[in-house]
């Protein structure tokens, strides 16, 4: 729709096409254009701090077999997360062990644009793990 407007408003530069003043159309253009980038400008700082906050938040991993509280953003690939019981993920992580008696842990995925609408994904989840090697091959008859 901003579209429309703007090609009209370059229809009216041509003073011989356009029938009224340019600046008719040119003014509320330019108010709109400007709230609109204010508003775009509002949402980018409040998404800025929500990410920084998220990235400060401490965490608790394992490094050299021994538990390190770090910020969030200091998590590396290969990082074991210890996550406690209500606490919220801070990446994405491989469910390797839980301390329910079904092993199982319940998961509530915040995805960006689902966190706007207040959409929530709720699933049960259990361990990861790798299936046992297979036994060496026996070649002898």
């Amino acid at each position: 729709m901003n579209a429309y407007f703007l090609v009209i408003a370059l229809l009216q530069l041509v003073a011989e096409i356009t029938p009224v003043n340019p600046l008719t159309t040119w003014l509320p253009l330019a108010v709109l254009f400007t709230v609109t980038a204010v508003k775009e400008g509002i949402d980018d700082v409040r998404r800025w701090r929500a990410d920084r906050q998220a990235n400060l938040r401490p965490c608790i991993v394992v490094r050299g077999g021994r538990r390190v509280e770090v910020a969030a953003q200091e998590i590396a690939v290969g990082d074991v997360v210890w996550l406690r019981d209500g606490e919220e993920m801070p990446c994405d992580v491989v469910m390797l062990a839980s301390s329910e008696a079904r092993g199982t842990c319940l998961v509530q995925a915040r995805r960006a644009r689902a966190a706007l609408s207040g959409v929530v994904v709720v699933g049960c989840d259990a361990p990861h793990l790798a299936p046992p090697p297979a036994p060496p091959a026996d070649n002898q008859p």
